[in-house]
């Protein structure tokens, strides 16, 4: 039976949320208490509280709560579509049943079925046992017959077997289309030599398919088979189907053990991603290419926080490791370096040393950048003033992707004491500042740019998501929609309009106006579900959801009465408006900064005293309020 996502939507919501998030916590009853500890908080006592007759999740350290899919965003760090997938997995249903099926471009249908028949093609020729080459390569590199079923590992003839296939098709229009989309795909190469159209690009090679986060084959890439072959190493050509940049190798295997394990381990090539599996590290892939790439970080990071760099053990390596760590640390997250000792690379190291001695390697695995301090400690013994100055600069480089976090922070003066510095902590972290003042070309970004699924490029989702940027709610915007959301007749009131005139066109904005466009159309039974129902979609950040979501859960039907309501509106209206006013004066004082003429210094600061006494005014009747009150 097939489906949308709306109905398995619904196939979640009729389940106990208990049941869907048993599958994610260790729950505890007490009484008619469901009980959890809060993944998102220090919790030793059990915080969250797990409703099945509402059909919700709250906890009242965070003060957040939603439905089952909001808890499953935030505690993967998903968005909404992997998040029902997810529960997919955890619940042992087949997405793909609810994936609706739309016709695709001539083009893509057909680069997909070459791309199959490929793999099948060069899979049966190794299965046949008339090349020894595939099967000595089996046996030297340790690989196992069901690790080269799963991977489809195959060998590919010295004849042009799949030119050939693809010339036999008879109807001479579709043969023509999948020559040329097999040309454009690097399967293929047009012939030099007169009465032959084309050769196979890939002959007498070990072929390994490249997939990307769906499963679907997008490429390949090709090892020799003998010494005089060049290159060793033979990729698919960049094509519409093939982006190398993007491509995580083994990604469509591993993704579900970096989200139950989370942790991911990095590694640099096709073998090293084999060898970690067929060993039992199954959340582990590989770069494709000499270094990892945004689009990588980005996807990564919506599986899991706990990166492990395990790259070559050589110079390359260690300067693709270098790059990725600040990567990662661009994001805030301090990646661990795992030490290969004095092995190559990590297939070699599970051949040579074995999985326990792995499974040790990545248990006492330190943060990279620990490392890199540490080295730079190294070479400044005995360093005179002038020396050990700039060591700290390079140690002032090396962090800087953490900004002026307190990782970054407590590194650099925990650096300076190492390194025998005397000066004043105070004086070294303002001098670090200043360093990030004068290079802010290393910062991070404040915010993420619209995300697509990074590892499947040109295989997009047939049901359309984006990912939204971190919410910016401000305290009293969560005031807002909380009061809004346990007082409903507020959204009836006048001077609600008013209110959201304070309010800059973001989604709290948004969301009020849905809730209050549907209010009066439904019937007070219905509220609690309705409200739900807005919220549990991908339209709204985690953060406005599960503001919302923990403001439902406290609700209770208490109408106010009419002058409460007045007096709630008004100092939500004095708050909102005191935030924006902070916000145009902080807008104003950085545009003078930038403005040289004085006719444009003079109409801003006329701008500044207008928000200054308005200011003024909004805490006088602050105090005035008080002063009644008291």
């Amino acid at each position: 039976m097939t489906g949308t996502l709306d109905d398995l939507k619904l196939k979640i919501k009729d389940l106990p949320i208990s049941e869907i998030i048993g599958q994610y916590l260790t729950l505890t009853r007490k009484g008619a208490q469901t009980l959890a500890k809060c993944p998102f908080h220090d919790d030793s006592h059990p915080s969250l509280n797990i409703n099945d007759q509402k059909g919700m999740w709250y906890c009242f350290v965070d003060n957040m709560g939603g439905d089952a899919i909001t808890f499953v965003m935030n505690y993967k760090n998903l968005n909404y579509v992997d998040a029902l997938e997810d529960i997919c997995g955890a619940m042992g249903w087949d997405f793909s049943q609810y994936q609706s099926k739309t016709k695709q471009s001539p083009k893509l249908e057909m680069a997909k079925k070459i791309l199959t028949k490929s793999t099948h093609l060069f899979k049966k020729c190794a299965e046949t046992k008339n090349f020894p080459a595939f099967t000595e390569f089996l046996k030297t590199r340790g690989i196992d017959e069901e690790t080269a079923t799963n991977y489809q590992l195959g060998i590919s003839p010295k004849n042009n077997a799949l030119f050939e296939y693809l010339n036999s098709i008879p109807n001479q229009k579709e043969r023509d289309f999948a020559l040329s989309i097999a040309s454009q795909l690097g399967l293929i190469r047009p012939s030099k030599y007169e009465g032959q159209a084309y050769y196979d690009t890939f002959r007498e090679r070990i072929m390994f398919p490249i997939w990307n986060v769906s499963g679907q084959v997008i490429g390949f890439t090709s090892k020799i088979t003998r010494p005089d072959q060049k290159p060793r190493y033979l990729n698919s050509i960049e094509s519409f189907m093939f982006n190398k940049s993007e491509i995580l190798y083994g990604i469509n295997f591993a993704k579900t053990a970096i989200r139950q394990q989370d942790a991911v381990i990095l590694v640099e090539g096709n073998m090293d991603q084999i060898s970690l599996f067929q060993a039992g590290f199954q959340n582990c892939v590989a770069i494709m290419g000499t270094a990892l790439t945004e689009n990588n970080v980005e996807y990564l990071l919506k599986l899991t926080k706990n990166i492990y760099l395990c790259l070559d053990n050589d110079q390359g390596g260690k300067q693709a490791a270098i790059k990725a760590n600040t990567l990662f640390m661009a994001h805030g997250i301090t990646p661990k370096f795992v030490s290969l000792m004095d092995v190559k690379d990590p297939d070699e190291f599970i051949v040579a040393k074995g999985g326990l001695a792995f499974q040790n390697q990545l248990e006492s695995a330190g943060p990279m950048i620990d490392l890199i301090l540490s080295d730079l400690i190294d070479s400044g013994k005995d360093a005179s003033t002038d020396e050990a100055l700039s060591l700290l600069q390079d140690a002032y480089k090396a962090v800087s992707p953490l900004k002026d976090s307190l990782q970054a922070t407590e590194r650099i003066m925990n650096f300076a004491s190492e390194l025998g510095l005397k000066s004043d902590s105070n004086l070294i972290l303002e001098n670090y500042k200043n360093y990030l003042q004068g290079n802010k070309t290393s910062a991070p970004r404040t915010a993420p740019k619209t995300q697509t699924t990074t590892t499947n490029p040109t295989l997009k989702s047939e049901e359309k998501h984006v990912d939204l940027p971190p919410a910016q709610i401000t305290k009293v915007e969560k005031t807002l929609m909380q009061n809004l959301i346990q007082f409903p007749e507020l959204l009836g009131h006048d001077e609600l309009g008013k209110l959201l005139d304070f309010i800059g066109e973001n989604e709290v904005k948004r969301f009020v106006c849905a809730v209050k466009d549907i209010y009066f159309e439904i019937d007070e039974a219905e509220y609690l579900s309705v409200i739900r129902s807005i919220i549990s979609g991908d339209q709204y950040s985690k953060e406005l959801a599960g503001t919302v979501g923990a403001a439902l859960w406290t609700y209770r039907p208490h109408p106010l009465e009419d002058k409460v309501v007045d007096q709630m509106l008004t100092d939500l209206s004095a708050k909102l408006e005191e935030e924006m006013l902070r916000d145009k004066k902080i807008s104003i004082k950085n545009q003078q900064k930038n403005v040289l003429d004085k006719e444009s210094q003079e109409k801003l600061f006329n701008e500044l005293i207008t928000v200054e006494k308005r200011l003024a005014q909004l805490k006088k009747n602050s105090r005035k309020k008080s002063s009644t009150i008291i």
